[in-house]
C-alpha cells in the first residue's frame, strides 16, 4: 500500500497522469490477488477480519482510481 500511496503522488505531479492512473489500477489488482492469496484456504497468514478490511479500503481507493480515469476520459 505504501508503493501504491508514492505511485499516487508522483502521478498527480506528472503530466501524463492518465497512464499514471492506469498503472496504479494494475499494482492494485496485483495487490488484491496477493491478498486473496494470503487468506486462501489452508493459508493463515490473514485474518478473515484482516481479509475483509483490507479488501473493502483496496476496493474504495480502486473506485476512487476509476472515477478519475472515466473522469478525464469524459473530459
Amino acid at each position: 500500500m505504501y508503493r501504491i500511496m508514492e505511485l499516487i503522488i508522483v502521478t498527480n505531479a506528472s503530466k501524463n497522469r492518465v497512464a499514471g492512473w492506469h498503472y496504479i489500477d494494475v499494482q492494485i489488482e496485483i495487490l488484491r490477488t496477493y491478498i486473496r492469496r494470503a487468506r486462501a484456504k489452508g493459508s493463515k497468514y490473514l485474518s478473515k477480519r484482516s481479509h475483509e478490511t483490507a479488501a473493502k479500503k483496496l476496493s474504495e481507493v480502486g473506485r476512487i482510481l476509476g472515477g478519475l480515469i472515466n473522469k478525464t476520459k469524459g473530459g
